[in-house]
């Protein structure tokens, strides 16, 4: 999944350009999907605070973070009862 970000009269737009899926594993795409949006996210939010860290930092913590965060809502979801 590739995401733009594309600046238009001051305003912000996500663009995103998916994969075919037909023949991918549909956990795996969730899972980059979720990763990749939600990184970008937190990426722009955390460079909007002009933290004292290096732009490598901030890219390493948010990665790890998402995954972090997908691992607990992947099995938080999977555990609920259908």
């Amino acid at each position: 999944m590739k995401i733009y970000k594309v600046t238009h009269e001051n305003r912000y737009y996500r663009i995103f350009f998916a994969p075919d899926v037909e023949y991918s594993n549909p956990l795996e795409y969730f899972k980059t999907g979720f990763i990749e949006y939600t990184a970008s996210m937190d990426r722009d939010i955390l460079l909007l605070k002009n933290l004292p860290i290096s732009i490598q930092e901030i890219e390493n913590f948010v990665i790890k973070e998402t995954q972090e965060r997908w691992v607990l809502s992947y099995y938080r979801n999977s555990l609920k009862k259908i």
